[in-house]
């Protein structure tokens, strides 16, 4: 899953938080900041409406205003898909 400039690969473990004005994926961050710490990335728009869409799985938080969720099954892009059947098709031919 492509969040701001990087890629993350995201599994069932990984948490997020939606806290009404934008989603963050609290589990992983490839992001720096200038005071040190690493920032949460947060999901775009577009992103947050596929993300809501998705089959969510409710998680305990810190906050009861806040929401965090997994994400059951996340799929693989069409790319990987193509790759892997066409590795499938070569390894039943070979």
């Amino acid at each position: 899953m492509k969040i701001g400039r990087y890629e993350y690969d995201i599994n069932e473990k990984d948490i997020f938080m939606d806290n009404g004005a934008c989603i963050q994926l609290t589990t992983q961050s490839k992001e720096n900041s200038s005071w040190g710490g690493t920032p949460n990335p947060v999901l775009s728009q577009a992103l947050a409406k596929k993300v809501r869409k998705m089959e969510l799985i409710s998680r305990k938080g810190y906050w009861d205003t806040v929401k965090y969720f997994s994400i059951k099954e996340v799929k693989q892009n069409n790319e990987s898909a193509k790759n892997s059947q066409t590795a499938e098709k070569d390894s039943r031919q070979g």
